[in-house]
């Protein structure tokens, strides 16, 4: 159950960046390194939710990953490291599992 439970949560973040992005995708643009970050609320297991402006005036990686994708397991060790190295000057790390319930089997 807890599973399914993650698995619609991490849905449902994905679904919020999206809707987050769609003004800078209406206006015709996409973001560019230096623009503010889009409204990103993403709900966590234990109900409440996770807002990305508490990060404000870090640097965030927003990393969206799934079991079945090799090249995503490959470079977790990578981001860990860069995450360990970097995260006392500020960096944060912020990964998003896009499995479906169909994906674990």
């Amino acid at each position: 159950m807890r599973g399914a439970h993650l698995r619609a949560l991490v849905r449902l973040g994905a679904a919020a960046m999206v809707l987050a992005a769609a003004p800078l995708m209406a206006a015709g643009r996409a973001p560019e390194v230096g623009d503010p970050a889009p409204a990103l609320l993403v709900p966590e297991l234990d109900g409440h939710g996770f807002d990305l402006s508490a990060l404000r005036g870090k640097v965030v990686i927003v990393n969206f990953w799934a079991t079945w994708c090799a090249p995503c397991r490959a470079e977790m060790p990578v981001l860990d490291a860069f995450y360990r190295r970097y995260h006392a000057q500020g960096l944060e790390l912020l990964g998003l599992s896009i499995d479906d319930a169909h994906d674990r089997g």
